[in-house]
């Protein structure tokens, strides 16, 4: 069992609007989170702040500063993970995490031995929340009268104190490297080692750009590379594989690693990103073992939009389909990914035709693949790929295609012409043709008005069926990012 409880808390107090969708992409990237959004009805009701206290947020005239001394109640009283809401998600929270108290550094190199207060999480009632509460009660932390800045009065200023000065035992929380949730610093500092990265911190009250952090995309170098190198580990001690993977774990520069090691290095891929094994390995006792890679993996080495790059579909995708992995027996995906400049929805010249196919063809090692596309030119067959001529834009020629199976497809995916009126005429004329899902991606933010409407009658005419509208679940971009899973009830 964890020691911190799996709550998210974000919190936004003042008239301004908050940043709904970097909010949001942290809730959906972790669904399975209670996520908390406190503001000031939510902390009238489940806040406990006796008067005394009540009178040092009043007393204080930075609405970041009262943010703060909030953050140190709602930690002390609830426990979880308090995530500020200028913070846009990349990676969902690893459960390893929360085995014990902890927070950031805010950068080790621009400001070393400053604490971040941006991410952090304790148990209920934990002695640094409660030391930072106490400090303010017994201090005056009025701006003018102080002046001293908010920041340094109860924001990571503070933190740095209870940290440094007013708890003896260090070892009641762990101070992780700034990169996990503030990879990039405001000085201009950014992080490019291979460590996992979960977050981007977007420094909303520093820059004051809180009005455009919705529309801000996650910077390339955090997003999938284009190129790979490979390192190869001979066979040695538990020891120096760990040596090895630190270092290599410390490299920077945007490219992916494949690693070619005769051990299994798991443990240590877990907190770090673009990096792979290639998987076939021996374990402690000498028997040759296989661990398969994860679809992110998978993806980003076939360079497929749905790996750690423009889309990121992949964390959803594990998580949908991990109990089903090695029972799917057929799949299919409409749209191949052609890089034709005449046809709607290409790919454009960083396209790699065929790239998702053969991805799926890797993750579900027990299916036949099928695809289909208008571009001819592209089909082709190959162990395991079969792919057909489709129209998504003519009845007919749907027809025709699903003529070639004479059984049903554990899971469609239509990927293929991003327009309305397609996807519609593409699901009402396939919903009898799978299983278990059928998924529509790259749903554009103008259609989203037009889908919410659909899905109301789809749930009329299609009782037998579940459909979930996913709005920007992972915001690598905020223009197509949304997604319909569609299940047998």
């Amino acid at each position: 069992m964890t020691e911190i409880n799996k709550i998210i808390h974000q919190l936004w107090i003042g008239d301004k609007p908050a940043p709904m969708r970097a909010m949001d992409s942290i809730r959906r990237m972790n669904p399975t989170f209670q996520y908390m959004f406190w503001n000031e009805t939510l902390i009238k009701e489940k806040l406990i702040i006796s008067p005394r206290y009540k009178r040092k947020i009043e007393d204080h005239s930075a609405i970041w500063g009262r943010a703060d001394m909030y953050r140190y109640l709602i930690l002390e009283q609830y426990g979880g993970v308090f995530i500020d809401a200028d913070m846009v998600a990349i990676e969902p929270l690893d459960d390893f995490l929360l085995n014990k108290a902890f927070f950031c550094w805010e950068n080790e190199i621009a400001r070393p031995e400053l604490c971040a207060t941006s991410i952090q999480g304790y148990p209920p009632h934990h002695i640094i929340p409660r030391t930072a509460i106490e400090w303010i009660m017994n201090n005056n932390v009025n701006v003018e009268k102080t002046r001293i800045q908010s920041w340094i009065l109860v924001g990571p200023g503070l933190l740095t104190k209870v940290y440094s000065e007013l708890i003896e035992d260090k070892s009641v929380v762990n101070v992780l490297p700034s990169y996990l949730g503030l990879p990039d610093h405001h000085t201009g500092s950014k992080y490019l080692g291979h460590g996992k990265v979960y977050m981007s911190h977007e420094w909303g009250s520093t820059r004051d750009n809180y009005k455009s952090i919705n529309d801000m995309n996650i910077p390339d170098h955090h997003m999938k590379p284009k190129d790979t190198i490979e390192i190869y580990i001979p066979k040695c001690s538990p020891k120096k594989i760990k040596e090895y993977m630190k270092s290599i774990k410390s490299m920077e520069g945007h490219f992916n690693i494949k690693i070619n090691c005769d051990s299994d290095i798991s443990k240590y891929l877990k907190s770090m990103r673009f990096i792979s094994q290639n998987k076939n390995i021996s374990t402690d006792d000498g028997l040759v073992g296989y661990v398969d890679d994860t679809l992110t993996d998978i993806m980003n080495e076939a360079g497929s939009d749905k790996g750690q790059g423009r889309h990121n579909y992949t964390t959803i995708y594990e998580e949908l389909f991990e109990s089903i992995r090695y029972n799917v027996k057929t799949f299919c995906e409409i749209g191949l990914g052609t890089t034709n400049p005449t046809i709607k929805s290409n790919m454009g010249s960083y396209g790699i035709p065929l790239a998702s196919v053969r991805g799926w063809r890797k993750y579900f090692k027990n299916a036949d693949i099928y695809g289909g596309d208008i571009d001819k030119d592209i089909l082709r067959n190959e162990e395991r790929i079969k792919t057909y001529s489709i129209d998504m834009t003519d009845i007919e020629s749907i027809s025709h295609f699903w003529k070639n199976f004479t059984f049903k497809h554990d899971i469609i995916m239509d990927d293929g012409l991003h327009e309305y009126d397609a996807n519609v005429l593409l699901f009402e004329n396939s919903y009898s043709r799978f299983n278990q899902y059928y998924i529509i991606e790259d749903i554009g933010e103008i259609y989203l008005d037009k889908w919410k409407k659909k899905i109301e009658e789809w749930i009329e005419v299609y009782p037998e069926l579940d459909f979930k509208l996913m709005i920007n679940p992972i915001p690598s971009n905020t223009y197509d990012n949304n997604l319909i899973v569609i299940s047998k009830v």
